[in-house]
């Protein structure tokens, strides 16, 4: 077999890459034209696109973006490859995958520093075939949640985070869902700073504003906006809308709220929304790694999802500046006491 990979938005027919992720059983948000332009429009994210070929009909299809830190120090030790929910091959074809890992490994592999491909569904079984590329597995967890009713749903949940739910009504608190049509820039805005609030609480790098500005121009944005009866917004959900079902994006809640349990409320509200749109699953978006303790998988277990471990592939491509960037910065920070 014959394998030819193109590389390059400008060598695909979108509608052709569409129309091969939707017949895919594997197939993803984060490998859509919709996400190339989000990962496009987002400050320091550059996307990279391979395809491949058979007869000149698409089987493959691999959206990587590239992401760095802003400022020269930075960018020298942080710059990566991820891949989410990728790469994406017709019937998981060894053939295939080994040569558009090839492709993407010769292409983009000496710019960065590591390749990670974090896994939306079983990869096990290819695992030889990663690690002839020189990616090693690491677990991580998820959970996925299957959205058949509202009954079945609520009947899963635990009685503690129940308790929690009806005791955020008693007190008031209600979501507001908006889509497309209905969100704007502001609501976006507001979302957003409730997010970076929680982010910078845990010291955690977060996403520039305009990938979700980019997320709702191309429709596959939605927003699960907690509010007060006084009409203040108390916790938000950005959540990824595709193909019947809900990617669990960013969210969280402003602290001073936290006694009336938003964010069980939130997740709640996202899933009866769920079932009641006629979505099939809702993923969480991640459970960290079981080896590392991890305090947001003890709530996220209490909502009654399957527990999965699709786990993270991942290449180190330069091994002295991955050592720099994982510890330098550390002793750096440690000495100056920053």
């Amino acid at each position: 077999m014959d394998v030819i990979i193109k590389y390059g938005i400008s060598e695909i027919n979108q509608s052709e890459w569409l129309d091969f992720l939707s017949n895919h059983p594997k197939k993803s948000v984060f490998q859509t034209p919709q996400m190339y332009y989000c990962y496009e429009q987002t400050p320091n994210h550059q996307p990279c696109l391979f395809t491949a070929y058979v007869n000149s009909k698409l089987v493959g299809v691999l959206l990587v973006v590239v992401i760095q830190e802003p400022g020269f120090l930075k960018k020298s030790f942080s710059t990566r490859a991820i891949i989410h929910g990728g790469p994406i091959v017709k019937d998981d074809n060894p053939t295939i995958l080994k040569e558009i890992l090839k492709a993407c490994d010769l292409q983009i592999g000496y710019k960065v520093i590591y390749t990670q491909i974090r896994n939306q569904f079983e990869q096990l079984s290819q695992c030889d075939i990663y690690r002839e590329r020189g990616y090693k597995f690491e677990p991580h967890l998820n959970y996925l949640i299957l959205l058949h009713n509202e009954t079945t749903v609520w009947s899963n949940i635990g009685k503690g985070r129940i308790s929690q739910i009806k005791k955020s009504m008693a007190n008031g608190l209600f979501v507001k869902v908006y889509n497309n049509e209905t969100i704007t820039d502001d609501l976006i805005r507001q979302g957003y700073s409730i997010i970076q609030e929680v982010y910078n609480r845990a010291n955690l790098p977060l996403v520039d504003i305009s990938q979700m500005f980019a997320a709702n121009h191309q429709k596959i944005l939605l927003m699960f906006v907690v509010m007060t009866r006084e009409g203040d917004v108390a916790g938000c959900r950005f959540a990824l809308d595709y193909e019947k079902s809900l990617y669990g994006w960013y969210a969280g809640s402003r602290s001073k709220y936290y006694s009336f349990y938003p964010n069980s409320l939130l997740i709640w509200e996202t899933l009866r929304w769920g079932c009641t749109e006629g979505y099939e699953m809702f993923d969480y978006g991640g459970a960290g790694s079981p080896n590392q303790s991890y305090g947001v998988r003890g709530f996220k277990s209490q909502m009654g999802g399957e527990l999965v471990d699709f786990g993270r592939y991942e290449k180190v491509n330069n091994p002295v500046k991955m050592f720099i960037g994982k510890y330098g910065f550390y002793f750096y920070k440690k000495l100056f006491k920053f």
